[in-house]
């Protein structure tokens, strides 16, 4: 290659270019390279939580290694960890541990082995416990000292030690003691004889009343907003009746947002104020929406709901419901009861149709219903209702009975519910019983009795696996079937009683016995796929 007055021959700029970048690409690949410092540890003469442990401490350590010397990852390793280790057995009972560690290193790569020999543990050989204070000799911390985890002749576990320390503070706020405190906490360890001696002396302090309960103002009356609380002023603080009361609010369905807290900053000699803050929700809201069943076809619904009618808490709602299979227009005007949680009265008025293969019918119904607490988890519902109904039952495509009926039924209701999610429920129980009927010439045209109880259960077999049971028994009587109104006769079939049969495609029939057993895989969330069995008596 000749150079000449500047230029450059055989091959221009371009072939010294590409020379000079194939030259600088070979001194890089052929240079040293320098990979990632590693480091690995191995550990013989422990196991489970005592390892975790110690891995826990030197993985830390490890995270600052590679800013370091050679000549300081080996003082680490031969003068700190040792003690690391040490200290990370201590919290299991272990204080006399020896502790040999060998180290390699090839290039970028470290190897440590330890050999971790704890020793002989040291053990509890005397508690002194003791509660003094105004709540020594209460229920929840007689038990509290009963049900200490530490125990004679048991290794020594500080952090066992620890927890039960905060236990004591956890029991003390939650039960209205404030300004609790722990007088003495000692543990005495003797290494030789290998024990320790344990001395807690715990005071309670004083036991802290209910002060003044304030609440914002908002659309409700204050008066009605103290019937939702499980506690008053005078009462002995109670974390339990604060949550109550915080989720009597929450599912009133009058409040966006709700909390219930004790002003500690706020301590007079005895008592605590108790502040309750409301969100309310929107006093209108309309719903709408349209979907599809396997039942019913397509759907749609339109609804409004008035919450703040009165400052004590009066409400309306009114919903249309529409289907190919049935229709329903209802309108409920509803009152709290005295526990506005758990009580409520409703008056309501109704317009049904039913328009399917089996028969047709119209109803109009006004009625008048209370709900309360029954007893644990039970909700019970007492209700007289005043319905007519003219109907008619077809077989084959022909109307073979017509019926016009006029009925005052009384009923009584007992419901059992719970589940994870009422939405979308992966576990969960619910039993619904009812009773009802009529007595002719008492505002009646028929005299009838009739029972019926359902029950599910929805149990989780796997995070993607669900059984689920369902199971329905009823009974009617009454001297001529005809004259029950379509809408209280029984028939079955569906996604929901018997599947594998249209829409409620069985029946009529004075007696009811239906049990499914269904195994549920989910595929993706809300997307199942089902198996299931079925057995009828109708």
């Amino acid at each position: 290659m000749i150079c000449e007055r500047g230029k450059i021959k055989g091959g221009g700029w371009w072939f010294f270019l590409s020379r000079t970048l194939l030259l600088f690409f070979l001194l890089i690949i052929s240079s040293p390279s320098y990979g990632k410092t590693t480091f690995n540890n191995y550990f013989t003469g422990i196991s489970g939580p005592i390892l975790e442990n110690v891995k826990k401490q030197i993985t830390t350590q490890q995270e600052e290694f590679e800013k370091l010397t050679p000549k300081a990852i080996n003082t680490y390793y031969n003068e700190d960890a040792p003690k690391e280790i040490a200290e990370a057995l201590k919290p299991f009972g272990y204080f006399q541990a020896k502790i040999t560690i060998k180290l390699t290193q090839k290039n970028d790569n470290w190897n440590a082995t330890f050999d971790i020999r704890p020793g002989i543990p040291v053990k509890i050989t005397a508690i002194d416990t003791k509660i003094s204070g105004e709540g020594a000799n209460e229920k929840v911390f007689k038990r509290f000292i009963e049900k200490n985890p530490l125990k004679l002749g048991s290794i020594l576990e500080t952090e066992q030690y620890k927890a039960f320390k905060q236990r004591f503070f956890d029991l003390s706020l939650g039960n209205g003691y404030f300004k609790s405190e722990i007088e003495k906490n000692t543990i005495q360890i003797n290494l030789k004889k290998h024990s320790a001696r344990i001395i807690l002396y715990f005071n309670t302090g004083v036991h802290y009343k209910i002060g003044k309960i304030s609440f914002p103002k908002i659309k409700l009356a204050e008066s009605f907003l103290r019937r939702f609380l499980t506690f008053k002023e005078g009462d002995f603080y109670s974390a339990k009746k604060i949550l109550e009361t915080q989720e009597n609010l929450n599912n009133s369905n009058y409040f966006n947002l709700t909390t219930v807290t004790p002003d500690t900053k706020l301590l007079t000699s005895n008592t605590v104020p108790v502040e309750v803050n409301l969100v309310p929700r929107k006093s209108k809201q309309y719903d709408f929406g349209v979907g599809f069943g396997t039942d019913t076809g397509i759907r749609g619904i339109l609804g409004m709901e008035l919450r703040y009618l009165t400052k004590t808490g009066h409400n309306l709602k009114t919903f249309i419901k529409a289907s190919r299979v049935q229709s329903d227009a209802e309108v409920h005007y509803l009152m709290p009861g005295k526990n506005p949680a758990t009580d409520q009265y409703d008056l309501s008025g109704a317009f049904e149709t039913i328009n399917q293969s089996y028969g047709k019918s119209t109803a109009f119904k006004i009625a008048a219903g209370y709900t309360t607490h029954a007893f644990k988890n039970w909700q019970q519902t007492w209700r007289i209702s005043l319905q007519k109904e003219n109907y008619n039952i077809n077989y084959q495509d022909e109307i073979v009975l017509k019926g016009n009926s006029f009925l005052l039924i009384p009923s009584y209701s007992l419901l059992y519910s719970t589940s994870d999610n009422p939405m979308q429920p992966t576990r969960g129980k619910k039993i619904n019983f009812i009773i009802q009927g009529a007595i002719k010439n008492a505002l009646a045209n028929a005299t009838f009795f009739q029972t019926k109880i359902d029950g599910k259960y929805i149990f989780p077999l796997t995070s993607f696996h669900a059984l689920i049971l369902r199971g329905i028994l009823g009974y009617t009587s009454i001297n001529d079937l005809s004259n029950l109104p379509l809408s209280l006769q029984y028939f079955v079939g569906g996604t929901q009683t018997v599947r594998g049969y249209g829409y409620n495609k069985l029946g009529p029939g004075r007696d009811l016995m239906v049990g499914s057993i269904e195994l549920r895989q989910k595929i993706v969330p809300s997307w199942y796929i089902t198996a299931f069995l079925v057995l009828l008596f109708n």
